[in-house]
């Protein structure tokens, strides 16, 4: 998660802005970070539509319009794990005009039945695969969105005293914040009621036929807990690459997965860890997730200072040399990525979740001063008290 550019966060009385300049840039990525905090059922279907149905109509601008200022590249939003993602690469000199345009996809949305139907269309033709339900295996009401639907969860989530921008490339340091708050200084969002609370999360009972997945979820905690470096290092130290305690037990020693990753996953209230196994579908799954969490636990206990080097090096090859195997997962499908927009992202989800700005040396830094005795308990603590969920295909 490096470049060779200058990363500056800029924020000023108002509405949330990030910049991460790149003086290399051709393009700038303009994207909106909207939090949705604990989504009622109600709430995810309608919100699963909202991002399909969102850019497809913009108030003001025809298709050719849109794709002028983009330089003919798709708007794109897209429900995450605690937020909805709005955003858009435009040529470099179309950033003013980009940010117009998001002024109004976040403003003044315009929800037509066309767009609702393509949007329901669209929705129904999905089939996720196994990976995709094991990250999220939230459930969808079986019911059809209406127009209302739609208009009154974006009047109660879409408010610009909640909204993080950020934008990335080459940019003027605090240009882009100082246009944000003057597009958005006369907004004034309507008081709403907040949503009826409806139960448990629905989730999803069957997976891809074939395949099961066996979940150890470790318990939740803040968003800005002291100990989320240590808690990144145990994610690294358990699942990420060919030498981590997942791959080791549930590929080399049992000899059961397809995939398996030990992540960070973000919740409404912080993060979550999670160890994800898939595996051909077999009868018996809850043994397996009982032997399995048995196994790690035990290779946890005899992690050595290799470990915890072989943990740091990974961590420093996936912040400061874009390598894989990020167990961050902050997007709606994983990981940020490495190009400007993931850098972007990244950058202004960083602010959103944590309240601070991104600094990947500093976050490393911070590791290297994980004890061994501080990941190993941190490792254990997410196997042995977590829970238990098995998603059969």
């Amino acid at each position: 998660m490096i470049a060779a550019a200058l990363f500056l966060t800029a924020l000023v009385q108002g509405p949330q802005v990030v910049e991460v300049i790149d003086p290399e840039a051709q393009e700038v990525s303009i994207q909106a970070i909207i939090p949705t905090p604990g989504l009622t059922n109600r709430d995810f279907t309608t919100a699963t539509t909202l991002v399909d149905a969102l850019p497809r109509e913009v108030e003001g601008y025809s298709r050719r319009d849109v794709l002028s200022v983009t330089g003919g590249m798709p708007l794109r939003a897209e429900l995450g794990p605690d937020h909805i993602r709005v955003s858009m690469i435009v040529p470099a000199e179309n950033w003013r005009s980009g940010l117009s345009l998001l002024e109004t996809l976040v403003r003044r949305p315009r929800y037509t039945a066309e767009s609702l139907q393509s949007a329901n269309d669209s929705l129904a033709r999905r089939a996720p695969d196994y990976w995709t339900l094991a990250i999220r295996p939230r459930e969808r009401e079986k019911r059809q969105t209406t127009l209302r639907d739609l208009n009154e969860l974006h009047e109660r989530l879409f408010r610009p005293d909640t909204i993080v921008l950020g934008i990335g490339g080459r940019l003027s340091p605090g240009q882009a914040a100082e246009e944000w708050h003057k597009r958005t200084e006369s907004w004034r969002p309507a008081r709403t009621l907040p949503p009826l609370a409806d139960g448990p999360e629905s989730l999803v009972t069957a997976g891809e036929q074939g395949v099961d997945t066996i979940e150890l979820g470790g318990a939740p905690f803040g968003a800005r807990d002291a100990a989320l470096p240590t808690r990144i290092l145990a994610a690294f130290a358990l699942g990420a690459g060919k030498a981590s305690s997942v791959f080791r037990v549930a590929r080399q020693k049992l000899g059961w997965s397809y995939r398996q990753e030990a992540i960070l996953y973000p919740v409404p209230s912080g993060w979550q860890p999670r160890v994800l196994v898939t595996m051909r579908s077999v009868g018996d799954a809850a043994t397996r997730a009982e032997t399995l969490r048995s196994a790690l636990l035990e290779d946890v206990r005899g992690w050595s200072e290799a470990e915890r080097r072989r943990a740091l090096g990974m961590a420093e090859g996936v912040l400061l040399r874009d390598v894989d195997f990020d167990p961050l997962y902050v997007t709606a499908s994983g990981p940020a990525g490495h190009q400007l927009e993931g850098r972007t992202f990244l950058n202004t989800y960083w602010r959103f979740k944590t309240g601070e700005a991104w600094n990947a040396s500093a976050l490393l830094d911070r590791m290297r001063s994980v004890t061994l005795a501080d990941l190993k308990e941190a490792a254990q603590q997410g196997l042995a008290t977590g829970t238990i969920r098995i998603l059969k295909g």
